[in-house]
């Protein structure tokens, strides 16, 4: 194996009683210290059947086509589109247009990619990870680009430190995108962590605006008109804080038109 480690995993047998599936685990960016970094796959007996080496990236996120396919992160630059077969039938280059990817991706009903990205452009004046780019599945372009100083610009003029702990350390890191899902093709729900907020975006394919935030009122206090974007607290539970891995759902349950679940990471 490339990743140079075992083909075997340890398998600890546990209380539960309910039988497995068949399927393959997937253990994602393996970043283990001189190895190949890999996406791999593990059965149910823990033994190894397959893996996709990275170029330089630790992969977050599998993406399904509902095609009998989906999506990885190969590199910072590129996706790769691989089939039931373990193939890659195709490859999405943008770096070449101008962009790397961060963090997380999602498809929409017509098959296209959103993505979370940064500028290479924008890089140079060291601003990072607030933009999100929308892919033609068929043709790779990058056709929608949607850029969180557009729809904050107040912030932006008050966010002007530069990032000190993390990898992104002499940028400015303003917003952060983690997790991005997409409703309805034309809205968008995106979790930034250096805000702590969660917003959801409308109107996403043409003029995009935030319809609302949910975050600590403290966070947007003072910043602009944008704690009129925040919805009401009801209850005493706490508030989120660089939450990751947001997920929208729906279910029969709910009756009002409108209404879905939305859970994440704290």
């Amino acid at each position: 194996m490339q990743s140079s480690v075992s083909n075997r995993y340890t398998k600890t047998t546990g209380s539960s009683k309910q039988k497995l599936t068949n399927g393959l685990y997937v253990v994602m960016g393996l970043q283990a210290s001189n190895t190949v970094r890999s996406t791999l796959y593990v059965d149910n007996n823990g033994v190894i059947r397959g893996e996709l080496p990275l170029i330089n990236y630790n992969s977050m996120r599998l993406i399904m086509t509902g095609k009998q396919s989906f999506y990885m992160a190969a590199s910072a630059g590129m996706l790769a589109k691989v089939n039931n077969l373990g193939r890659v039938t195709q490859t999405i280059n943008v770096a070449s247009q101008g962009y790397t990817l961060h963090h997380d991706y999602t498809v929409d009903s017509q098959g296209d990619i959103w993505t979370l990205a940064t500028s290479t452009s924008r890089a140079k004046n060291k601003y990072v990870e607030d933009q999100v780019i929308k892919i033609d599945h068929t043709t790779g372009k990058v056709t929608k680009v949607i850029n969180m100083q557009d729809l904050l610009p107040d912030l932006y003029k008050q966010a002007t430190g530069l990032e000190k702990h993390s990898n992104e350390s002499g940028n400015h890191d303003v917003i952060h995108f983690n997790a991005i899902q997409v409703v309805n093709d034309d809205q968008l729900l995106v979790s930034s962590r250096e805000t702590s907020t969660i917003m959801k975006l409308t109107n996403v394919n043409s003029t995009p605006k935030i319809a609302y935030m949910l975050a600590n009122s403290s966070v947007w206090k003072g910043i602009g008109n944008y704690a009129s974007l925040l919805l009401k607290k009801q209850g005493n539970f706490l508030d989120n804080a660089g939450q990751h891995a947001i997920t929208y759902s729906t279910t029969s349950k709910l009756k009002q038109k409108g209404e879905y679940y939305l859970t994440f990471f704290d």
